[in-house]
Protein backbone atom coordinates (compact mmCIF):
# COMPACT_ATOMS: atom_id res chain seq x y z
CA UNK A 1 0.00 0.00 0.00
CA UNK A 2 3.20 2.21 0.27
CA UNK A 3 3.14 3.34 -3.44
CA UNK A 4 -0.43 4.63 -2.85
CA UNK A 5 0.74 7.34 -0.15
CA UNK A 6 4.41 8.29 -1.09
CA UNK A 7 5.23 9.80 -3.96
CA UNK A 8 8.36 8.54 -6.35
CA UNK A 9 7.74 5.17 -4.33
CA UNK A 10 9.23 2.13 -6.46
CA UNK A 11 9.74 -1.47 -4.86
CA UNK A 12 9.91 -4.97 -6.42
CA UNK A 13 7.27 -7.67 -4.65
CA UNK A 14 8.60 -11.18 -5.11
CA UNK A 15 6.26 -14.16 -3.81
CA UNK A 16 4.64 -17.11 -5.19
CA UNK A 17 2.32 -16.88 -8.08
CA UNK A 18 -1.39 -17.01 -7.49
CA UNK A 19 -0.91 -15.26 -4.30
CA UNK A 20 -3.23 -12.00 -5.45
CA UNK A 21 -0.18 -9.83 -5.81
CA UNK A 22 -1.18 -8.33 -9.27
CA UNK A 23 -4.71 -8.46 -8.28
CA UNK A 24 -4.72 -6.36 -5.60
CA UNK A 25 -2.91 -3.34 -7.38
CA UNK A 26 -5.11 -3.72 -10.01
CA UNK A 27 -8.63 -3.67 -8.46
CA UNK A 28 -8.16 -1.90 -4.81
CA UNK A 29 -8.15 1.47 -6.82
CA UNK A 30 -9.04 3.07 -9.82
CA UNK A 31 -5.75 5.09 -9.84
CA UNK A 32 -3.55 2.62 -10.13
CA UNK A 33 -3.12 0.76 -13.72
CA UNK A 34 -1.34 -2.98 -14.18
CA UNK A 35 0.78 -3.70 -17.36
CA UNK A 36 0.87 -7.78 -17.72
CA UNK A 37 2.29 -8.43 -20.51
CA UNK A 38 3.20 -6.90 -24.16
CA UNK A 39 5.88 -4.06 -24.29
CA UNK A 40 5.75 -0.41 -22.74
CA UNK A 41 7.88 2.50 -24.06
CA UNK A 42 8.98 5.91 -23.01
CA UNK A 43 6.03 7.68 -25.18
CA UNK A 44 3.75 5.05 -23.70
CA UNK A 45 4.83 5.63 -19.76
CA UNK A 46 5.44 9.40 -19.64
CA UNK A 47 5.03 11.48 -22.86
CA UNK A 48 5.05 11.40 -26.56
CA UNK A 49 7.05 13.90 -28.08
CA UNK A 50 5.47 13.88 -31.32
CA UNK A 51 1.75 14.34 -30.29
CA UNK A 52 2.14 15.88 -26.70
CA UNK A 53 -0.14 12.91 -25.10
CA UNK A 54 0.93 12.04 -21.86
CA UNK A 55 1.58 8.79 -20.58
CA UNK A 56 0.46 6.38 -17.66
CA UNK A 57 2.05 8.02 -14.64
CA UNK A 58 0.59 11.02 -15.78
CA UNK A 59 -2.78 9.60 -15.72
CA UNK A 60 -2.76 6.88 -12.51
CA UNK A 61 -0.85 7.10 -9.27
CA UNK A 62 0.46 3.62 -9.22
CA UNK A 63 1.65 1.89 -12.65
CA UNK A 64 2.46 -1.94 -11.68
CA UNK A 65 4.54 -4.22 -13.96
CA UNK A 66 3.15 -7.97 -13.67
CA UNK A 67 5.81 -10.82 -14.34
CA UNK A 68 8.49 -7.95 -15.63
CA UNK A 69 12.23 -8.82 -16.46
CA UNK A 70 14.00 -5.69 -17.06
CA UNK A 71 16.58 -6.59 -19.84
CA UNK A 72 19.31 -3.94 -21.38
CA UNK A 73 17.27 -1.12 -22.61
CA UNK A 74 18.05 -0.79 -26.38
CA UNK A 75 19.22 2.37 -27.98
CA UNK A 76 16.71 3.16 -30.48
CA UNK A 77 14.34 5.82 -30.15
CA UNK A 78 11.40 4.18 -28.81
CA UNK A 79 14.01 2.74 -25.70
CA UNK A 80 11.45 -0.32 -25.33
CA UNK A 81 11.34 -2.11 -22.26
CA UNK A 82 11.15 -5.59 -22.90
CA UNK A 83 8.64 -8.17 -20.94
CA UNK A 84 9.25 -11.83 -20.03
CA UNK A 85 8.90 -14.10 -23.08
CA UNK A 86 5.79 -15.78 -21.71
CA UNK A 87 4.02 -12.50 -21.35
CA UNK A 88 4.47 -11.53 -24.84
CA UNK A 89 1.61 -12.68 -25.79
CA UNK A 90 -0.35 -10.66 -23.33
CA UNK A 91 -2.01 -6.91 -23.90
CA UNK A 92 -2.01 -4.38 -21.80
CA UNK A 93 -5.47 -3.59 -21.74
CA UNK A 94 -7.90 -1.49 -19.23
CA UNK A 95 -11.65 -3.17 -18.29
CA UNK A 96 -14.49 -2.01 -20.87
CA UNK A 97 -15.76 1.38 -19.47
CA UNK A 98 -19.46 -0.22 -19.25
CA UNK A 99 -17.86 -3.31 -17.22
CA UNK A 100 -16.11 -0.18 -15.16
CA UNK A 101 -19.90 1.48 -14.56
CA UNK A 102 -21.36 -1.34 -14.02
CA UNK A 103 -19.51 -2.51 -10.96
CA UNK A 104 -19.34 1.31 -9.54
CA UNK A 105 -23.65 1.37 -9.80
CA UNK A 106 -23.05 -2.24 -7.70
CA UNK A 107 -20.55 -0.80 -5.21
CA UNK A 108 -22.99 1.53 -4.23
CA UNK A 109 -26.25 -0.78 -4.25
CA UNK A 110 -24.08 -2.72 -1.45
CA UNK A 111 -23.10 0.54 -0.22
CA UNK A 112 -26.45 1.77 0.71
CA UNK A 113 -27.84 -1.82 1.52
CA UNK A 114 -25.18 -2.06 4.15
CA UNK A 115 -26.32 1.59 5.42
CA UNK A 116 -29.62 0.44 5.86
CA UNK A 117 -30.01 -2.79 6.36
CA UNK A 118 -26.17 -3.91 7.92
CA UNK A 119 -27.32 -7.35 9.09
CA UNK A 120 -29.30 -8.94 6.68
CA UNK A 121 -26.65 -7.40 4.26
CA UNK A 122 -23.63 -8.49 5.71
CA UNK A 123 -24.83 -12.16 6.19
CA UNK A 124 -25.53 -12.32 2.62
CA UNK A 125 -21.87 -10.86 1.78
CA UNK A 126 -20.48 -13.29 4.36
CA UNK A 127 -22.29 -16.48 2.75
CA UNK A 128 -21.28 -15.61 -1.02
CA UNK A 129 -17.18 -15.10 0.75
CA UNK A 130 -17.57 -18.37 1.61
CA UNK A 131 -18.77 -19.72 -1.78
CA UNK A 132 -15.87 -17.81 -3.19
CA UNK A 133 -13.47 -18.82 -0.86
CA UNK A 134 -14.59 -22.34 -1.12
CA UNK A 135 -14.37 -22.53 -5.08
CA UNK A 136 -11.45 -21.05 -5.10
CA UNK A 137 -9.87 -23.38 -2.70
CA UNK A 138 -10.87 -25.98 -5.32
CA UNK A 139 -9.23 -24.21 -7.72
CA UNK A 140 -5.71 -23.71 -6.73
CA UNK A 141 -5.49 -27.23 -5.30
CA UNK A 142 -6.45 -28.48 -9.06
CA UNK A 143 -4.14 -25.97 -10.65
CA UNK A 144 -1.66 -27.43 -7.87
CA UNK A 145 -1.48 -30.50 -10.22
CA UNK A 146 -0.57 -28.54 -13.09
CA UNK A 147 1.83 -25.85 -11.76
CA UNK A 148 4.17 -27.62 -9.05
CA UNK A 149 5.89 -24.34 -8.48
CA UNK A 150 5.83 -23.42 -4.81
CA UNK A 151 3.27 -26.45 -4.07
CA UNK A 152 3.08 -26.01 -0.21
CA UNK A 153 2.21 -22.95 -0.40
CA UNK A 154 -0.51 -23.25 -2.48
CA UNK A 155 -1.59 -27.09 -0.71
CA UNK A 156 -2.11 -24.74 2.44
CA UNK A 157 -4.14 -22.11 0.89
CA UNK A 158 -6.54 -24.80 -0.86
CA UNK A 159 -7.13 -26.49 2.46
CA UNK A 160 -7.55 -23.40 4.72
CA UNK A 161 -9.94 -21.78 1.84
CA UNK A 162 -12.10 -24.84 1.66
CA UNK A 163 -12.26 -24.85 4.96
CA UNK A 164 -13.21 -21.46 5.94
CA UNK A 165 -15.54 -21.72 2.89
CA UNK A 166 -17.23 -24.69 4.46
CA UNK A 167 -17.21 -23.29 7.89
CA UNK A 168 -19.14 -20.18 6.69
CA UNK A 169 -21.74 -22.15 4.85
CA UNK A 170 -22.71 -24.58 7.49
CA UNK A 171 -23.03 -22.12 10.27
CA UNK A 172 -25.75 -19.64 11.19
CA UNK A 173 -25.73 -16.71 8.46
CA UNK A 174 -25.81 -14.26 11.53
CA UNK A 175 -23.04 -16.40 13.70
CA UNK A 176 -20.76 -16.06 10.36
CA UNK A 177 -21.28 -12.17 9.46
CA UNK A 178 -20.31 -11.42 13.39
CA UNK A 179 -17.50 -13.79 13.40
CA UNK A 180 -15.59 -12.52 9.79
CA UNK A 181 -16.47 -9.16 11.38
CA UNK A 182 -14.45 -9.82 14.32
CA UNK A 183 -11.64 -11.83 12.43
CA UNK A 184 -11.48 -8.75 10.01
CA UNK A 185 -11.39 -5.85 12.42
CA UNK A 186 -8.43 -8.28 14.40
CA UNK A 187 -7.00 -8.36 10.90
CA UNK A 188 -6.86 -4.62 10.01
CA UNK A 189 -5.84 -4.29 13.77
CA UNK A 190 -2.16 -5.98 13.54
CA UNK A 191 -2.31 -4.58 10.08
CA UNK A 192 -2.24 -1.18 10.81
CA UNK A 193 0.54 -1.70 13.50
CA UNK A 194 2.85 -3.38 11.26
CA UNK A 195 2.30 -0.63 8.74
CA UNK A 196 2.75 1.41 11.02
CA UNK A 197 6.17 0.49 12.18
CA UNK A 198 7.37 0.39 9.34
CA UNK A 199 5.92 4.01 8.04
CA UNK A 200 7.80 5.37 11.28
CA UNK A 201 11.42 3.40 10.21
CA UNK A 202 10.94 4.94 6.68
CA UNK A 203 10.46 8.28 8.40
CA UNK A 204 13.62 8.23 10.53
CA UNK A 205 15.32 6.67 7.32
CA UNK A 206 14.23 10.46 5.18
CA UNK A 207 11.00 9.32 4.73
CA UNK A 208 9.27 12.66 5.66
CA UNK A 209 7.69 13.85 8.54
CA UNK A 210 4.23 12.64 6.02
CA UNK A 211 5.65 8.71 6.63
CA UNK A 212 6.01 9.48 9.84
CA UNK A 213 2.27 11.07 10.78
CA UNK A 214 1.44 8.12 9.10
CA UNK A 215 2.90 5.97 11.19
CA UNK A 216 1.66 7.19 14.06
CA UNK A 217 -1.76 6.96 13.55
CA UNK A 218 -1.67 3.49 11.90
CA UNK A 219 -0.27 2.01 14.63
CA UNK A 220 -3.27 4.15 17.29
CA UNK A 221 -5.67 3.02 14.47
CA UNK A 222 -3.70 -0.85 14.75
CA UNK A 223 -3.86 -0.67 19.11
CA UNK A 224 -7.49 0.33 18.74
CA UNK A 225 -9.07 -2.01 16.93
CA UNK A 226 -6.76 -4.90 17.77
CA UNK A 227 -7.67 -4.06 21.43
CA UNK A 228 -12.13 -3.70 20.76
CA UNK A 229 -12.14 -6.48 17.85
CA UNK A 230 -15.17 -7.93 20.15
CA UNK A 231 -17.15 -5.50 20.71
CA UNK A 232 -20.37 -5.23 19.01
CA UNK A 233 -20.22 -1.29 18.19
CA UNK A 234 -16.93 -1.68 16.34
CA UNK A 235 -18.86 -4.48 14.19
CA UNK A 236 -21.39 -2.24 13.45
CA UNK A 237 -19.06 0.84 12.99
CA UNK A 238 -17.39 -1.46 10.27
CA UNK A 239 -20.19 -2.39 8.83
CA UNK A 240 -20.77 1.15 8.01
CA UNK A 241 -17.62 2.47 7.38
CA UNK A 242 -17.33 -0.63 4.03
CA UNK A 243 -20.74 0.78 3.04
CA UNK A 244 -19.32 4.41 2.88
CA UNK A 245 -16.56 3.29 1.34
CA UNK A 246 -18.44 1.65 -1.04
CA UNK A 247 -20.63 3.97 -2.07
CA UNK A 248 -17.14 6.19 -2.54
CA UNK A 249 -15.65 3.81 -4.67
CA UNK A 250 -18.66 3.44 -7.10
CA UNK A 251 -18.69 6.80 -6.96
CA UNK A 252 -15.37 7.40 -8.24
CA UNK A 253 -16.06 4.29 -10.81
CA UNK A 254 -18.34 5.46 -12.60
CA UNK A 255 -16.43 8.54 -12.80
CA UNK A 256 -13.73 6.93 -13.65
CA UNK A 257 -15.84 4.51 -16.39
CA UNK A 258 -16.81 7.70 -17.67
CA UNK A 259 -13.70 9.22 -18.24
CA UNK A 260 -12.50 6.10 -19.65
CA UNK A 261 -15.37 6.39 -22.17
CA UNK A 262 -14.13 9.70 -23.61
CA UNK A 263 -10.57 8.89 -23.84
Amino acid sequence: MVPFVENNFNIVELGPRGTGKSHLYQQISPYSHLISGGKATVAKMFVNNANGQRGLVCHYDVVCFDEINLNSVSAKSDRRINMTEEALVMETKQSPWWLVLIGGILNIIVGILLLTAPAKTTAVLVFVLGIYWLISGIFILVGMFEDHSAWGWKLFMGIISILAGLAIIIANPLIAAFAVAQAVILVLGIQGIIVGVIMLVMAFRGGGWGAGILGVLGIIFGIALTLNWTELSWIISLVWVVGIFAIVGGILQIVQAFRQRSA
